[in-house]
C-alpha cells in the first residue's frame, strides 16, 4: 500500500522542489525558504488515505527539502476544520494543506455560504494521486455482490447503515449515488475519518461503507470485510477480482478521489 501511494508524489514533487511556493519566495523570517519546520496539514483523523499519502509525502519532502515536514491532523466537517486552519495561516510557504476532493471541490457546493473559505483563499501547488473508491460489507451481512446488497436493502428499508469518513466526502457522496441508482434507503452515519469508520464496520455495528482503496484494501485481502465493487470505469489492479459498479449492474454510480496539496 505504501509502494503503491509512494509512486504518486513523483507528480508533486517536481513542481514543489524545483519551484518555490510564490507566497515563500522571501524566504520568511529571513533567509531562503525553507529555513525551518514545514507543517502538513491532514483534516481528517489517522490513518485514512489522506494521512497515509500525507505521512508518505512529508517524509520525501523532508528528504528533499532538508527541513522536518511535519503531519498535523485536524478533522472536522468533511476536511473544512483542517482546511480553513491552512486558509488563515500566515502564507509564507510553512503551512501545507493536504486537500482531497471534498474539502477542494465537493463542501463548496454542498455547504455554499456557509463554507468558512473561499477557493482563492488556497493556492495550488500540485496533483498528489488519484484512486478509487470501494464499496463493502461487513462478513455478518449476508450477501456477496452489490446486487444482492441491493436486494438486501430493498426488502429492508432504513434498517441499515452506510459509513462514510465525514459529511461531503467522495465516500459519502458514493454511498448517496448508490441509494439514488439502486432506490434504496440507508441511513448514513458520518465520521471523522476512514479509522473509525472501518472499525465500526469490522466489529458490525456499521453493516454498509464506502472507502477510498488504500485505506480498506488490507482489510478486504486479508477477509475482515467484504468487497462489493470498486467505483472507476476498470478494474483495480489491487483488487482485481472485485467488479466495478457498472460490471455490478449500476453504471451511474462512479467516482475517483483525487488528493494533492
Amino acid at each position: 500500500r505504501r509502494a503503491a501511494l509512494a509512486a504518486g508524489t513523483g507528480f508533486l514533487l517536481a513542481p514543489f522542489v524545483h519551484g518555490r511556493p510564490a507566497a515563500a519566495q522571501g524566504g520568511g523570517q529571513g533567509g531562503a525558504w525553507p529555513n525551518r519546520t514545514i507543517r502538513l496539514v491532514v483534516p481528517f483523523t489517522p490513518a485514512g488515505t489522506t494521512d497515509i499519502s500525507a505521512r508518505i509525502l512529508a517524509e520525501r519532502l523532508t528528504q528533499r527539502l532538508g527541513q522536518q515536514v511535519v503531519v498535523e491532523n485536524r478533522a472536522g466537517a468533511g476536511g473544512n476544520v483542517g482546511s480553513d486552519a491552512v486558509a488563515k495561516s500566515d502564507p509564507d510557504g510553512y503551512t501545507l494543506l493536504m486537500g482531497t476532493i471534498s474539502s477542494g471541490a465537493i463542501n463548496y457546493s454542498l455547504y455554499g455560504p456557509r463554507m468558512p473559505y473561499k477557493p482563492e483563499d488556497l493556492a495550488a501547488v500540485g496533483l498528489m494521486l488519484k484512486v478509487p473508491n470501494a464499496i463493502f460489507v461487513t462478513n455478518g451481512l449476508p450477501v456477496r455482490t452489490l446486487r444482492e446488497l441491493v436486494e438486501y436493502a430493498k426488502a429492508r428499508p432504513g434498517q441499515l447503515n452506510i459509513g462514510s469518513s465525514g459529511v461531503g466526502t467522495s465516500l459519502h457522496m458514493t454511498g448517496e449515488l448508490l441509494k439514488n441508482a439502486a432506490g434504496i434507503d440507508m441511513a448514513h452515519v458520518p465520521y471523522r475519518g476512514s479509522g473509525p469508520m472501518l472499525q465500526e464496520v469490522i466489529a458490525g455495528r456499521v453493516q454498509v461503507a464506502v472507502d477510498n482503496l488504500p485505506s480498506v484494501v488490507g482489510h478486504i485481502r486479508d477477509g475482515r470485510l467484504r468487497a462489493m465493487a470498486v467505483t472507476t470505469a476498470e478494474r483495480s489492479p489491487a483488487l482485481p477480482d472485485v467488479p466495478t459498479t457498472a460490471e455490478a449492474g449500476f453504471p451511474g454510480v462512479e467516482a475517483t478521489a483525487w488528493f494533492g496539496v
